[in-house]
Formats: C-alpha cells, structure tokens, sequence
C-alpha cells in the first residue's frame, strides 16, 4: 500500500518537473538580488625583486567583504575565486603595507566588487637578501648490532645538501642532520631514505629533502703492530726529553677492512710532558690515539721512562 496520496502518484514525472522548473525559477530570483558577503580571500604576493626573499610569514587569506548579485557571490566562493594582491615591487627590507579594497582581483567581469578589507587592515612585510648554502648532512643511525660486529662507516648520498633561504636564516649553518634511523640487529650492510631535517625557520628549503644512507657492517677484528716510535709532546725549558724505550707495541680493535688498511702513520703514540710527575717513579704513561672505528685496548709496555738532558 502506498503511503503517497492517490493525486501524487499520478503524473508523478510531470509534476516532478514543475517542482524542479519553480525551483530553478526561485533560484534565479533570488540570485539576482544583490547581496555582502564577506569571503576568506588567499593573499597572493608580486613582484618580489630579484634575490629578495620573504623574512616573515604572511597571513594566507584576507577576510573581504563583497557586494554583489547572489548569482556573482555564489561564483566567487566556489568558482573564479578572487585574490588579494600584495605587490611588493618597491620594497626593499621592511615596510607597514596597508590593504585596500583596490588591490583585490575578480576574475570573470560581472558588477561584483570589494567594498571592505574586514581583516586583516595591515600587514607587517620583511624582506631580507636570499642565500643559497651548500651543507653537509649528518646521518643519524641507531643500530642493534650482532655480537662480534661494528659498523665501520655511515655515508649519505648525497653528502651535500642544498639550503636557500633569508641570509640571516641561513648564513649560520654549518651542517644539516638526518631523522634518526632505528635499524634492527645487523650483520650485513644496509641502506634506507632519510628525511633532512629542516631548519624551523620561515623561508628556508632544503634540496633533496631525502638522502640514501650506507651503513657498512663489518666483523671485529684484531691487530698488533710493533716497533711504533714515541712521540714527546710538550717541552721542558732548556732541556732535552727522550723516553726509553723508544718504541711500543699496539694492540688494536675495530673492523676489519679498516684494520687491513692501518699503518703506522694512521697512528699517533706519545707521551704528554704534562703528565709527568719526576717525584714518583719516572715513568710517563704512553698514549695512543686513531681514527673511529677503531680502538687501541693495549699499548706495550704502557709506560716509559723519561730521560730529561740539558
């Protein structure tokens, strides 16, 4: 049984048509009435001079008031949207730019016009010189390693990075880091994208936002190299310091492609001036130092006997 009165169901087509036509008919009456409407209205910014760039933020939208037919309005909010211009073409470093109705554009003709800027009434401009940095980037890995293994070296591809942006944003970088990677227990190389970390400072960009980072794994080893000359570091005025012996051993950890490639003049040995202390027993400790990865866990003898002549 149907619950639509008996004079409904018939010429149901027809009288669905005469309902659609009235409303259409409604419509363009009360479209071409006039009508103000206030509408967000995106802030595009011109004629920028060259190698200026924009210090601070602006808003993204102005609050306008329009006037015009409901037709034209209608239009404006979901088709040829308007735009505010903000033309910045004899400004140099910083100015106090007041908006007016003038300066915001209609595309499509019609009588519709800005009658108000609502908000906001002014906007603060800072314009400052625009540099263009060249930086190393940081990569930032986080790794369980497998016993008996190291990583012997993190390379990014690219190692440089690209940063444009307002001088007094970018002239201090010195490098830019990666987002920390968090790899599992590693027994292998691996790689994996990683995002740049940006500067959180308005204007800057960075170019490629993602490098590829290599990390090498390698399994520890061990080496000793022998005959290792001492170095003396620091003076005693007007005397001479030789150390006896003259020479040690080195024990050393660390990846074994890096070890395979150590030699003696990838190592410092000495003994530090400093650290002597004639009242105990004469002796001065020996120290080593080498490049990361590796580690020197023994030195052989760890100590030597210092012998200061005039």
């Amino acid at each position: 049984m149907s619950l639509l009165p008996r004079f409904l169901r018939t010429n149901l087509r027809i009288k669905a048509g005469m309902f659609l036509l009235a409303l259409l008919l409604w419509f363009l009456v009360v479209s071409g009435k006039t009508y103000e409407q206030i509408i967000e209205t995106p802030l595009v910014v011109t004629g920028l001079k060259t190698g200026r760039v924009l210090a601070s933020p602006l808003p993204p939208t102005a609050r306008v008031r329009y006037h015009g037919t409901g037709r034209e309005l209608l239009q404006m909010i979901y088709l040829t949207k308007p735009h505010l211009q903000v033309d910045l073409a004899t400004i140099n470093q910083h100015y106090l730019y007041r908006l007016r109705p003038d300066m915001v554009m209609i595309p499509g003709g019609g009588m519709a016009s800005a009658v108000e800027i609502v908000a906001p009434e002014t906007l603060q401009v800072f314009l400052d010189e625009q540099l263009i940095l060249t930086v190393p980037v940081q990569a930032r890995v986080e790794a369980e390693l497998a016993p008996g293994y190291t990583i012997s070296r993190i390379e990014s591809r690219p190692s440089r990075v690209t940063v444009t942006g307002p001088r007094r944003a970018v002239e201090g970088l010195r490098q830019l880091r990666t987002v920390t990677a968090h790899l599992g227990s590693l027994r292998r190389n691996d790689e994996v994208r990683l995002e740049v970390q940006k500067p959180e400072v308005f204007g800057v960009t960075v170019a490629p936002q993602q490098v590829t980072v290599a990390v090498k794994v390698e399994k520890i080893a061990e080496r000793v190299l022998t005959g290792l000359p001492v170095r003396v570091a620091g003076r005693f005025a007007g005397q001479q310091a030789i150390v006896e012996p003259a020479m040690v051993d080195l024990k050393v950890t660390g990846a074994a492609g890096a070890l395979n490639e150590l030699t003696a003049a990838d190592l410092d040995v000495f003994v530090d001036l400093a650290d002597f202390e004639p009242a105990r027993s004469g002796l001065i400790k020996v120290k080593a130092a080498t490049e990361s990865p590796l580690e020197v866990v023994q030195i052989t003898p760890p100590s030597v006997r210092l012998i200061l002549r005039r």
